[in-house]
C-alpha cells in the first residue's frame, strides 16, 4: 500500500564515504511488522553482497558488510566485499569495474512487507537514510522523476556532491533522461557524449540500463550539481548526497551525507520541521519545487524557549534556478526554531544539522554548550505531513565502526498535526515516548496565535523503536539522529508514499432510489490546488460524453444517468484519458440491467432501484475511504461522504388475496387509518407545546452557546498547556 514506508521490494545504493581510514562498514536494516516470519533475499551485480534470510514478526535484521578495494572474505566478520560502493569520478561513471552495485532486498512471499534503512559508518564520518519501496504508479504518473540536494561544496578540496542512479530492473535506451543547471558538464558512456553549457539542458540514455546499473554523477561544487533531475520510465533508485560535506559553507571539518529521494509525485505541501535538541546552533532548510513555476511558499519559524519569531519569509514564484538562493531555496536557522513550510504547489525540503565547529569554543562561538569535536553534518529528507503515518519500525543501533566510532548522543523529534496531539498518544516499544506536554512546542502557521502542529525533541536511547500513535486515525513524524567524535546522522523513520503531487481520477456508482437511475461519483485525488475537468463516456458513445469540472480543493462530482434512455442491459461509463489526466482505478465501470429490474455495477450485490425504503440515516455524514487501485496497490484518501454502505433498498412483493380476506382488510386499513388521524393530532398539540418552551429557552441559552458551536463547526483547537 502506498500509505506506508514499507514495501516487498526497494532499490538503492550507497555512496563513497570519505572517512579517515580504509575501514567502511555498511548495515542494511530489515524490519517488518508482519505477524508471521518473512523471508527476504539482497541481490546486487557486486556478488558478495547476496544474501538470503528471515526477519521475525516485530524484529530488525541488521545485514552488516565491510567494503574493501581487494579480494572479498565472507569469513571475516563482517565478511568483507570488494567494490561494494560505485566508484566516483567526475562527470558520469559508467564501464567501470563497479559500476553494477546497486542493491534490491525484497520479500520472497510478495505479499508480505517489510521496511529497509541503510548506514554507512567510518572513522569520523558517517550517515543513514530510509530506503524508498518501489511501487508501479504507471496509471497515474506518466513518468518517474528525481532530483539532486547536495550539502554544500568543499572549495579547494577533491570531495564531490554525489548523486547515483540505481536500474531496479533492465531499463531499455532512452528510459532514462537528465535535466540539468549547470555550466559545464561532460557524460559518458551511457549518455550522449557532449558537454552542457549554461542553461537547462538534457540529455537520454542511449545504452541499455542493467539491473544493478549504478552510474554516480559527482562534482565539488553544489552550483554543479543541485537541482539535477533524473526522470526515467519506470520506478528506480535515486541517491543523493556527499563524500564529505561541509554545512554551513566554510566551517572547518566535513562529514558523509546521503539520503534517498522518494519520486516527485509525492512531494507535498505542507511541512513541521523541529531543531535537533542538542545542537543549540540551529539548522539549514533546502527546497526543491515540484512545478517549473508559480511556487509560493512560505517559511514560519519560531524558537521554542522564548516564544519569538525567528523567520518569516514569503517568497514567490519560486523557481530552480533559485535553488541555492539565501532566504528562497536555502534558509539559515541560527537556533533552537520550530519551523512551518506551507505550499500552493508541491515541493522538496531537506534538513541539515550543522558541524560541530560552529558551537566549539575554539572556533569563536559564542555557544559552548556542546562538547568539543561532538558531531558533524547530516542531512535528512523531511516528508510533508500528508505523508505522515501511524506507526514505525527502525533502530538507531548504528555504532558500526568501533575506534573513535561511538555515537555517545542520539536523539529523536517527533511533529504531529493539533487534532491528533497528546503526549501521552505517541508510545516508544509501549511506554509515552514524552508525556509531560511542557516539553512539547507549537509550530505556528502565520501568526504567533495560530497552532498548526506540535513537536517534541529528545534523547532517545540506542536500539529497536516500534513508534505507535495510540489513535489509529492518527499519525505522525519521526527523525532519529546522533553525533560521535566528528561525525552525525539524520534519518526519518518512514514516511507514506501517496501520489499527492499529481491529479488522478476514479469512478464509482451507486443506483438511485428513483427508477432506472445511476448516482455517478467521480473522484479527485492527489494534487487539489488547481482547477481541472475530465470527460465521462457513456456506452461508448462519442457524442454522450459528460464533462466534469472541479474548482480548487474539490475532490468529487457527482451526476445522474437514467438508465432508460440508454436502451441497453449493459451501459459501460469510462473516464477519458489524455496526456493531461491520470487514472486510478476503478476508471471505468460496466452496469447491467438484469431481467428483474435490478440493477449491478461490476460485480457489486444486486439491489431493486423502484419503491425504496431507507434502513438507515443517510443524512448523517460519515466518514469513510474512497480506495483507488494502482496496478493491485491500494491508495486510500480519507472523504466525507453521506453513508451509502449500509442502505438496503428493498420491495413489497403481495400475494394473491381472497374476497373475504380483501373485505377483512379493508375493515382493518380504514380502522387504523382512523386511529392514526387522532394520534396525529394529539401529536400536534404536543409539539406546538414544547415548541413555545424551546423558544424561550433557546433565547436564554443562545449567548453561552454559541462559541462552542463556531468551535465544532471551524475546527477551532484551544492549544493544550504546551511550552511555547
Amino acid at each position: 500500500m502506498t500509505d506506508t514506508s514499507e514495501g516487498n521490494k526497494f532499490c538503492f545504493s550507497f555512496l563513497e564515504n570519505k572517512g579517515t581510514a580504509i575501514t567502511k562498514i555498511l548495515g542494511i536494516y530489515i524490519a517488518t511488522q508482519e505477524c508471521e516470519p518473512v523471508q527476504y533475499i539482497i541481490r546486487s551485480g557486486v556478488s558478495g553482497v547476496n544474501r538470503n534470510g528471515t526477519v521475525q514478526p516485530g524484529g530488525i535484521n541488521r545485514e552488516l558488510y565491510q567494503t574493501t578495494s581487494t579480494d572479498d572474505d565472507q569469513n571475516a566478520n563482517p565478511p568483507h566485499v570488494a567494490n561494494m560502493i560505485p566508484i566516483v569520478s567526475e562527470g558520469i561513471t559508467a564501464n567501470l569495474t563497479n559500476d553494477h552495485t546497486g542493491i534490491i532486498v525484497e520479500t520472497v512471499n510478495s505479499s508480505q512487507k517489510i521496511s529497509v534503512m541503510g548506514f554507512s559508518d567510518a572513522i569520523r564520518s558517517s550517515d543513514g537514510f530510509a530506503a524508498v519501496p518501489i511501487f508501479n504508479v504507471s496509471s497515474i504518473v506518466q513518468s518517474y522523476s528525481y532530483s539532486v540536494f547536495t550539502g554544500g561544496p568543499t572549495p579547494g578540496i577533491n570531495d564531490y556532491a554525489l548523486a547515483a542512479i540505481v536500474a531496479c530492473n533492465h531499463i531499455p535506451t532512452g528510459g532514462v533522461t537528465l535535466f540539468t543547471h549547470i555550466d559545464i558538464f561532460t557524460l559518458k558512456n551511457y549518455f550522449n557524449a557532449m558537454q552542457f553549457i549554461s542553461g537547462l539542458q538534457s540529455t537520454s540514455s542511449i545504452n541499455d540500463f542493467e539491473q544493478y546499473y549504478t552510474p554516480v554523477i559527482a562534482k565539488n561544487t553544489d552550483e554543479a550539481i543541485a537541482g539535477i533531475t533524473a526522470t526515467s520510465n519506470q520506478p528506480i533508485g535515486f541517491m543523493t548526497g556527499h563524500e564529505c560535506s561541509r554545512v554551513p559553507v566554510g566551517i572547518m571539518n566535513c562529514d558523509h551525507l546521503i539520503e534517498q529521494i522518494p519520486p516527485s509525485y509525492t512531494w507535498g505541501y505542507n511541512f513541521l520541521i523541529a531543531p535537533f535538541h542538542s545542537r543549540d546552533f540551529g539548522y539549514i532548510i533546502k527546497i526543491l519545487p515540484y512545478s517549473p513555476f508559480n511556487t509560493d511558499f512560505k517559511v514560519f519559524c519560531v524558537e521554542n524557549s522564548t516564544d519569538k519569531m525567528t523567520v518569516n519569509v514569503s517568497v514567490q514564484n519560486y523557481v530552480l534556478e533559485e535553488r541555492l538562493v539565501a532566504n528562497r531555496g536555502v534558509f539559515d536557522i541560527t537556533n533552537q526554531s520550530y519551523c512551518t513550510i506551507q505550499s500552493n504547489k508541491p515541493i522538496a525540503v531537506m534538513q541539515y544539522a550543522k558541524g560541530h565547529a560552529v558551537d566549539d569554543p575554539y572556533a569563536n562561538s559564542p555557544s559552548t554548550k556542546t562538547d568539543i569535536g561532538l558531531g558533524d553534518p547530516a542531512m535528512v529528507w523531511i516528508p510533508s505531513v500528508a505523508q505522515y503515518l501511524n506507526r514505525y519500525l527502525i533502530s538507531n543501533e548504528v555504532n558500526l565502526i568501533r575506534e573513535m566510532g561511538n555515537f555517545t548522543n542520539n536523539g529523536i523529534y517527533v511533529t504531529v498535526l493539533p487534532q491528533c496531539f497528546n503526549a501521552s498518544g505517541i508510545l516508544d516499544n509501549g511506554a509515552p515516548l514524552e508525556a509531560d506536554d511542557s516539553k512539547w512546542s507549537a509550530f505556528y502557521c502565520d501568526n504567533i496565535t495560530d497552532v498548526c502542529g506540535y513537536g517534541v525533541s529528545i534523547d532517545i536511547v540506542q536500539g529497536p523503536h516500534l513508534l505507535v500513535h495510540t489513535d489509529t486515525t492518527c499519525s505522525f513524524s519521526a527523525v532519529l539522529f546522533g553525533w560521535g567524535i566528528e561525525k552525525g546522522y539524520a534519518y526519518p523513520a518512514g514516511f507514506g508514499m501517496r501520489p499527492i503531487a499529481e491529479t488522478f481520477y476514479s469512478i464509482s456508482a451507486v443506483p438511485s432510489c428513483e427508477e432506472l437511475l445511476v448516482d455517478i461519483t467521480v473522484y479527485r485525488s492527489g494534487d487539489l490546488s488547481q482547477t481541472s475537468h475530465i470527460g465521462v463516456m457513456i456506452n461508448g458513445d462519442n457524442e454522450n460524453i459528460q464533462n466534469v469540472s472541479f474548482s480548487t480543493d474539490e475532490s468529487c462530482q457527482k451526476f445522474i444517468i437514467n438508465i432508460t434512455n440508454l436502451h441497453d442491459k449493459d451501459i459501460i461509463i469510462k473516464l477519458i484519458k489524455s496526456d493531461e489526466v491520470h487514472l486510478g482505478s476503478p476508471s471505468s465501470l460496466l452496469i447491467t440491467v438484469n431481467d428483474n429490474g435490478t440493477i449491478e455495477v461490476n460485480s457489486s450485490v444486486a439491489v431493486t432501484p423502484t419503491h425504496c425504503t431507507m434502513t438507515s440515516d443517510t443524512n448523517t455524514p460519515t466518514e469513510v475511504y474512497s480506495s483507488s487501485y494502482i496496478n493491485n496497490e491500494e491508495y486510500t484518501s480519507s472523504l466525507i461522504l453521506t453513508s451509502i454502505s449500509s442502505t438496503v433498498i428493498s420491495t413489497t412483493s403481495e400475494p394473491s388475496s381472497s374476497p373475504v380476506s380483501v373485505g377483512l382488510s379493508l375493515i382493518i386499513t380504514t380502522a387504523m387509518i382512523g386511529l392514526t388521524a387522532v394520534l396525529f393530532i394529539i401529536s400536534i398539540v404536543i409539539l406546538a407545546t414544547l415548541s413555545v418552551y424551546a423558544l424561550y429557552h433557546n433565547k436564554a441559552m443562545a449567548k453561552n452557546s454559541n462559541r462552542g458551536i463556531d468551535n465544532a463547526m471551524y475546527g477551532v483547537h484551544e492549544p493544550p498547556q504546551a511550552k511555547k
